[in-house]
């Protein structure tokens, strides 16, 4: 399966090689059943009913919580999911209007019913549910000095200190993935945790602390994130990788260079594979190693491989040899991939009785 695609990052500096970026293809952690095409992703995190509304109040009140922020954060959370799920080839998403009592809302550990479940995608004609079943977090703010000693012109010295504050805000989620046909629950898990923080500087310690993002943005923020990250979690999802190649020590190889800098790349593996037919030694490894990053951006991952074990046979270096390690476990997840994204089969229409 070809699924990739590739854009040119020039950078080059001393003792930096330069690079390229490929966007590819990854497999889920978790594979979801092949019957499952389209998803319905919905939050149960809030409370479902005026006693559990008024014990989640109490409880924000009592740990110094957000409660508005937390609902936005989990509104976020499963914006998070349902962009990541419309970005993978794999699913077809709809995200239904909030129904708290069709949704069967509760802040504590009870499973959706199936019923439930069947009510919310009956409609949309999916096969499954993404339940935010929890969203929680906590944001706290840390404030270091640092004295530093300026020297005005007439030499005397004075103190000047800097005050640091850093807010980190830490988002725990629980989510489940409801499979109607089989009436399962494919995936459950209660500690998903993300968590992010914010670094800024002011001559107070007032003045540091306001320049923070507030409170409400930080959990909105990383609550996004904490939705696209389990998103990756049960969807083949496209991510960047970086790849460096060899671009110097011989005027071909530089001469490609410039030719990949212009996005020219099967002009440049023309000139990699003139040096590693009539090269030798390390400069026709590099040109093999560079054959083999053109090779893998072009999806044929079998061949890169091959080139870049040929690479790192002469090289024998760190980079050479994590390389081949990189392409190896490429092609495992590219059979994961496989069986990931294989169609539902079709089941053969029962004969009628005569």
């Amino acid at each position: 399966m070809r699924i990739v695609r590739w854009m040119v990052v020039a950078l080059i500096g001393m003792g930096c090689l330069p690079k390229t970026s490929l966007e590819v293809l990854v497999p889920a952690d978790v594979a979801l059943p092949p019957n499952v095409t389209r998803i319905a992703v919905v939050d149960r995190s809030r409370p479902g009913n005026f006693g559990q509304g008024v014990l989640d109040t109490i409880e924000g009140a009592l740990t110094n919580e957000d409660i508005a922020a937390d609902r936005r954060g989990a509104s976020e959370a499963v914006r998070g999911v349902a962009e990541v799920l419309r970005a993978s080839p794999r699913f077809e998403v709809v995200v239904p209007r909030p129904d708290r009592r069709r949704q069967d809302s509760s802040v504590f550990d009870r499973t959706m019913n199936f019923r439930t479940a069947k009510a919310i995608c009956q409609p949309h004609g999916c096969q499954a549910v993404v339940s935010l079943e929890a969203f929680d977090s906590d944001s706290q703010v840390l404030v270091e000095t640092e004295t530093s000693v300026d020297r005005t012109s007439n030499g005397r010295e004075i103190a000047r200190t800097t005050f640091q504050a850093m807010r980190e805000t830490r988002v725990v989620s629980a989510w489940r993935v409801y499979d109607l046909s089989s009436r399962s629950i494919v995936d459950d898990i209660r500690d998903h945790a993300v968590i992010d923080s914010w670094t800024e500087e002011g001559p107070t310690e007032a003045a540091a602390i306001a320049s923070l993002p507030p409170v409400g943005d930080a959990v909105f923020q990383v609550g996004f994130d904490a939705g696209a990250s389990y998103g990756v979690r049960i969807a083949p999802s496209f991510v960047w990788v970086t790849r460096s190649y060899y671009g110097g020590g011989d005027d071909r190889m530089k001469r490609a260079k410039r030719l990949v800098k212009a996005n020219r790349w099967p002009a440049a593996a023309e000139v990699w594979q003139g040096v590693a037919r009539k090269g030798s030694g390390k400069i026709a490894a590099k040109a093999r190693y560079n054959l083999a990053v053109y090779n893998e951006t072009r999806g044929r991952l079998n061949k890169a491989l091959r080139r870049a074990k040929a690479a790192a046979s002469v090289l024998s270096n760190n980079r050479s040899r994590t390389y081949v390690r990189i392409l190896e476990r490429r092609l495992r997840d590219a059979e994961r991939l496989e069986r990931q994204m294989r169609p539902p089969a079709v089941r053969a229409p029962r004969r009628s009785r005569r």
